[in-house]
């Protein structure tokens, strides 16, 4: 869609260099964590780089039949090019009834496009990952 046009006139410029600055669009990133292997799952947690915790919305059932964990971030986070990944899972596994292993997986940045716009009139990117 057109969002409007610009018109510059070059004769009033003062210089050879114009610079357009535009604010980036701020989204929810939201991960749906899918546990694909046979290892017992007891705790799952996801949170940014400063240590923020993303909201645990519940689990959802895929196409597939799988079920996964959907995580939400609390803020509204600015669209970048960067796919420096700006979030990771931490998830303790049951080894043998008696043993607990945690471990850290850095999640993917999400794909910019579709922006979802949900009934909040909230923009959504969403990642699905499968561990």
């Amino acid at each position: 869609p057109l969002l409007g046009i610009l018109h510059i006139n070059y004769n009033r410029l003062h210089s050879q260099k114009l610079v357009l600055s535009f604010k980036s669009r701020k989204v929810f990133f939201t991960y749906i964590i899918v546990n694909n292997s046979d290892q017992n799952i007891v705790a799952l947690e996801v949170s940014d780089t400063q240590g923020q915790f993303y909201n645990k919305l519940g689990d959802t059932v895929l196409a597939s039949g799988s079920v996964g964990s959907v995580f939400m971030s609390k803020d509204a986070i600015p669209l970048h090019h960067s796919k420096e990944s700006p979030a990771t899972a931490t998830i303790s596994i049951n080894k043998n009834n008696a043993e607990t292993d945690t471990i850290e997986i850095r999640l993917p940045y999400p794909s910019h496009d579709p922006s979802i716009k949900n009934e909040d009139s909230r923009y959504i990117v969403e990642a699905y990952v499968y561990i």
